[in-house]
């Protein structure tokens, strides 16, 4: 994403900074990033975010035989219309707002890349 974003923006903007520098960050402030320097509208990086969770869930559940590959695509799109209500109800809250919680999951996500089998390799 950001390579493909470098290719249109000018040599001195922030995000040839962050790839000459090899800066590491959370998938979301990338992309917020990005978009940012993109001049895209906060509503659409949203949007986009939303549909990138989506479709990555959906690809998780297909490599594990829970969904097919075509009911997935099936499933995004049915999703859709639900998704855009979500967003547009949720989309001018206040940065405070934003957290999450689950010390279970952090705790078994820490312990991932030792197990003798993994789910996924990525």
């Amino acid at each position: 994403m950001l390579r493909v974003a470098c290719t249109s923006a000018p040599p001195s903007s922030v995000l040839h900074r962050i790839k000459r520098e090899k800066v590491h960050g959370h998938h979301v402030v990338v992309l917020g990033v990005v978009c940012a320097s993109l001049d895209i509208d906060a509503t659409t990086t949203q949007r986009l975010l939303l549909f990138v969770t989506l479709r990555d869930l959906l690809s998780a559940a297909t490599r594990l035989n829970v969904i097919g590959p075509l009911e997935s695509a099936k499933t995004l799109a049915q999703m859709a219309p639900l998704a855009e209500s979500i967003l547009n109800a949720k989309k001018d809250r206040p940065l405070a707002d934003a957290h999450q919680s689950s010390p279970f999951l952090d705790l078994v996500h820490a312990t991932h890349d030792v197990l003798y089998t993994r789910i996924f390799n990525s």
